[in-house]
């Protein structure tokens, strides 16, 4: 057995994405960067816990992939973690307990990513997964299954005529709508039967990340300092952050604050009339995103620290440094 640091992996494979497992473990999906002359890509999960500076490689894929949907096994595997890892160019493959990787054949089928253009997204909502991308691309994944379906009839740019036809982010808004936004100030929700409904953002501007407020209202931001603040009857009220033209990348809800990422920094603001006021969270380090999933706090990753919060002021960050990972 032998271990190596995290800081020192991420300099290699740089965190492509993460999902939170529990309050103490982040499951990191880190990757070679994409690059014309590199022949063969890897990506690698890797689970950390933040407790006890210890973290374990637990699979390596072809290619930079997007963390789809992972499950904690209980009873005689209650140690196993079951994951599903997507390539941007639509392969699917599964990590079995035990560190077993398998590819699941022709996942998307024919008509898919290798088509339309690379998977940017994934959201869970209720019992089965999305999974967003260019060219306004939408699947469902039925939990438990491993064939995806097509929801995207509506809404896919078959012509790959508008080059701002693309989906960036998404949220569950309350366990039946979906609500997407992307390239161009796109922001559409699907309803049960599937059917899209626009929503005016009155922005053109490219928005990467949504969160939902409650059943009806949501934060989203963009490019060019962008943020933005809607609900489903179609109202929008489009802000500008002190830092116009920061590139916004991520926004999180933590009880009643706002957390933003915007040019690898962390930022705060409160929910409610001054949503749009961030302030620089006190010596964070920088950061890159949030992690999706589980838990009741919030994971802020970067790649020098890791940090968790449990309200949204109060922060404790772990050096990548000090995370030894062990590889057998």
């Amino acid at each position: 057995m032998t271990t190596l640091a995290l800081a020192d992996l991420m300099k290699v494979m740089p965190l492509v994405d993460a999902w939170a497992c529990s309050d103490a473990e982040c499951l990191l999906l880190v990757s070679h960067p994409a690059d014309p002359a590199l022949d063969e890509r890897l990506s690698a999960l890797v689970l950390v816990n933040r407790q006890t500076s210890e973290g374990a490689l637990l699979g390596e894929f072809p290619g930079a992939s997007e963390l789809v949907l992972w499950t904690r096994f209980t009873g005689p595997q209650a140690n196993g973690l079951h994951a599903l890892v997507a390539s941007p160019g639509g392969h699917l493959w599964e990590l079995m307990p035990g560190g077993r990787v398998q590819a699941i054949r022709d996942a998307f089928g024919s008509d898919g990513p290798l088509t339309y253009g690379f998977l940017n997204c994934a959201t869970r909502q209720s019992d089965q997964v999305y999974i967003g991308g260019m060219s306004n691309q939408l699947y469902r994944l039925p939990e438990g299954g491993l064939r995806v379906e097509r929801a995207d009839a509506q809404v896919l740019d078959r012509d790959m005529a508008d080059e701002d036809s693309a989906i960036y982010g998404m949220a569950d808004m309350d366990g039946q709508r979906l609500l997407c936004v992307g390239g161009g100030g796109k922001i559409f929700w699907m309803d049960v039967h599937g059917v899209p409904h626009g929503i005016d953002s009155g922005t053109n501007v490219m928005i990467n990340a949504v969160a939902a407020l409650d059943a009806q209202t949501f934060v989203a931001c963009g490019a060019g300092g962008l943020l933005l603040q809607g609900d489903l009857s179609g109202w929008c009220q489009v802000e500008d952050s002190d830092s116009t033209g920061t590139y916004f990348s991520a926004v999180k809800t933590q009880g009643q604050r706002l957390l933003w990422i915007g040019g690898q920094r962390l930022h705060a603001s409160m929910a409610g009339d001054t949503w749009f006021e961030l302030k620089r969270v006190p010596d964070a380090p920088g950061v890159s995103r949030f992690a999706r999933g589980a838990g009741s706090g919030t994971w802020a990753l970067g790649p020098s620290s890791i940090g968790w919060t449990g309200d949204g002021e109060r922060w404790a960050w772990l050096p990548t440094a000090s995370v030894r990972i062990a590889a057998g």
